[in-house]
């Protein structure tokens, strides 16, 4: 420029001799030349923040499709869990009878099965955008490269063709236009990058936070496998037994006094059955003569359950308990019909059947 500045002065020395108002016209033309000088440089600051914008948008897609891979590994890995949860799920259906309830299990992993879908058709998309944003940036770019190879030509144009100055006016104010539009629209792109590269940075966070769920299900399904294997070994090791979710009973065939009926449930590590409410109680009517869980040995009058808690529910016949005769434990009556009215008071030395009851 200052090799342009230098050809002015002595061109117009050169052509001092000419008519006032061409003098005029080329002044005219040196404030034009300055103001061009002046948005080609505005461009090339332009030019340089998209470049470093450009820059710090390639780590960020870097851990972007890292933690694309790191969710698909967890996706598999919760896939291979789901099945082989589902495979103890069916086994343990068998033993439980419980297939309408294990359905319904089913089926909620079938909805999240599609919620996973959905989330890895939103990533899809996603992906498909960022290669839509690189393939405008690489118009984007190339139109730069035009329009800075159009600013060059331009200028060589001028230091040439300098004696067409005045007939090129009109044209060099339309290229200063030009210009400042282009200024307009690279400003627009580079407020636009500046917002993809926040919906990046959260797009970002977000699948992070996705990440975290699938570990906490992928946990949530661990234990899930874990405590219905502990139920699977439980159940082989109680074959023979009655299960009322979600309990297990045990029957006797032989008969012993109180007593000896306790210590024969807690050799199998059960104990002798707590009635817990008139739901339990009607499923136990039918085993009349039976010994169960309740006495007042410790002390008379106050009837406590094996586990050591108060007799709460009362599921007595009426006018029992009497005591009639050192009657100090409890057995379902065979007078019994109502489950209301079906516990007796009894010596504890009678030997009778014994109902035996644990927990799943």
């Amino acid at each position: 420029m200052l090799c342009l500045g230098l050809l002015c002065i002595i061109l117009l020395v050169v052509l001092m001799s000419r008519s006032h108002s061409c003098t005029t016209n080329m002044t005219d033309g040196r404030f034009q030349q300055q103001a061009f000088n002046n948005m080609s440089h505005e461009l090339q600051e332009l030019q340089s923040s998209y470049s470093n914008l450009n820059k710090q948008m390639a780590p960020l897609i870097t851990s972007h499709n890292i933690l694309i891979e790191e969710k698909s590994l967890l996706l598999a890995r919760y896939h291979n869990l789901t099945d082989h949860k589902q495979h103890i799920e069916t086994s343990y259906n068998n033993l439980m009878l419980e297939k309408s309830q294990l359905e319904d299990k089913y089926k909620t992993l079938g909805r999240e099965k599609e919620q996973l879908q959905t989330s890895y058709n939103n990533l899809n998309r996603a992906t498909s955008k960022l290669q839509n944003l690189n393939a405008d940036l690489t118009d984007e770019n190339e139109q730069l490269l035009t329009i800075s190879s159009n600013v060059i030509n331009d200028r060589e144009m001028i230091k040439v063709n300098y004696t067409n100055l005045i007939a090129e006016k009109s044209q060099l104010e339309d290229k200063y236009n030009n210009l400042g539009r282009e200024k307009e629209q690279l400003q627009t792109s580079y407020n636009n990058l500046n917002r993809a590269k926040s919906e990046l940075q959260t797009r970002n966070t977000n699948l992070t936070d996705e990440i975290a769920e699938l570990q906490n299900r992928y946990n949530n399904l661990t234990k899930d496998r874990d405590d219905l294997l502990k139920k699977n070994t439980k159940l082989d090791s109680r074959m023979g037994w009655v299960y009322r979710k979600p309990r297990l009973y045990k029957f006797s065939t032989e008969k012993k006094n109180w007593h000896e009926s306790r210590g024969s449930c807690l050799k199998l590590g059960a104990d002798l059955v707590v009635v817990n409410d008139i739901d339990e109680q009607t499923f136990l009517l039918p085993y009349k003569t039976f010994w169960i869980g309740l006495s007042d040995t410790e002390q008379e009058g106050v009837w406590k359950w094996v586990d050591g808690t108060p007799q709460t529910e009362s599921f007595w016949r009426p006018g029992e308990p009497n005591n009639a005769g050192n009657e100090d434990c409890a057995e379902i009556s065979r007078e019994s019909s109502k489950p209301t009215q079906a516990w007796n008071d009894v010596p504890c030395s009678q030997t009778h059947q014994y109902i035996c009851e644990d927990h799943i």
